[in-house]
């Protein structure tokens, strides 16, 4: 399905580094990710990131449309006093939710706070940085069966990174040679999950600690690296050695295959709630495919009692 997308781990993925000896991690030839995602997660090492690119999308109305000219006044664009008005509301907050919310409310046409809080997964029809791929049936074996990808980076014209969140492993993490001490005592018991066949060589780490270090992957939780901090903060308590996820490896398309396994209808494409992307997940497959199907609702329910396993 793959093809041989050779990612810089060191751009893409660099935050991971600091655990991990110089022979563990194979660097390859840069094929550039020039998204925010990328950026911000290859910035720590001092490695040259490409300028941010404009991800795939239609130019649509409603409330996906209202999402994109937030994120332009965001970045400077838009204007006037109630645009000003609104970016101060959303700013610092999921919106996400907001637009999760915004669609029950138009949909149900009830007033309740569109920046209320729950459990929540959605349709949204466009591959965007943080998003999910959710495999659909067409993929019924393989390495992508039934599987969740978070997207990390997607540009039209430089391909797509993403990480699988439900392939735990049968590695432990203590398992893997010249693995910090610090790490190995308060992490060794932690499994290694499968985050694709690409870049073997790396690991990451997501957790939803915004400690020092780390840098955001999601809007409203889910954070990569930080491993000193991290460290720290599980010795104190403050921090769930379950919601910390270590993952081997990444998926990765080069530009216009996402677009074309799409079209051949193979992935849903939903946002959803940052506490699912880092809730602990110890069995392959089902779990963790069946809660978003299920939370999505409607035809993607359906999918999901589909596959229900017969006892």
């Amino acid at each position: 399905m793959l093809l041989s997308l050779v990612i810089t781990a060191g751009a893409a993925l660099g935050v991971v580094e600091s655990f991990l000896p110089p022979a563990a991690l194979q660097c390859h030839p840069s094929v550039p990710f020039g998204t925010a995602a990328a950026a911000r997660l290859g910035r720590n090492k001092g490695l040259p990131v490409p300028a941010a690119s404009s991800r795939d999308g239609g130019s649509g109305g409603g409330v996906e449309d209202q999402g994109r000219r937030w994120e332009e006044m965001d970045r400077g664009g838009g204007g006037g006093d109630a645009d000003d008005d609104l970016l101060s509301e959303v700013k610092g907050r999921d919106w996400r939710l907001f637009r999760k919310n915004l669609i029950t409310r138009y949909g149900e046409d009830i007033g309740k706070d569109p920046w209320s809080d729950g459990c929540w997964a959605h349709d949204i029809g466009t591959v965007e940085a943080g998003c999910l791929l959710i495999a659909t049936e067409e993929i019924d074996s393989g390495t992508f069966h039934q599987s969740v990808i978070l997207v990390l980076s997607h540009a039209r014209d430089q391909g797509t990174l993403g990480l699988i969140l439900n392939r735990p492993g049968p590695q432990r993490l203590r398992s893997l040679p010249g693995l910090q001490p610090d790490l190995a005592e308060v992490f060794g018991d932690s499994q290694v999950f499968d985050g694709g066949p690409m870049g073997l060589g790396t690991m990451t780490v997501l957790h939803d600690a915004n400690v020092e270090g780390s840098d955001p992957v999601l809007d409203g939780g889910v954070f990569a690296g930080g491993f000193d901090t991290l460290v720290d903060v599980t010795r104190q308590g403050t921090v769930s050695k379950d919601r910390v996820r270590f993952v081997h490896g990444h998926s990765a398309w080069s530009p216009g295959q996402l677009q074309g396994e799409l079209d051949h209808n193979q992935w849903f494409v939903a946002a959803a709630a940052p506490e699912l992307i880092t809730e602990h997940c110890d069995k392959p497959f089902h779990p963790l495919w069946t809660k978003l199907l299920r939370l999505m609702g409607g035809k993607y329910q359906e999918v999901a009692k589909r596959n229900e396993p017969r006892l």
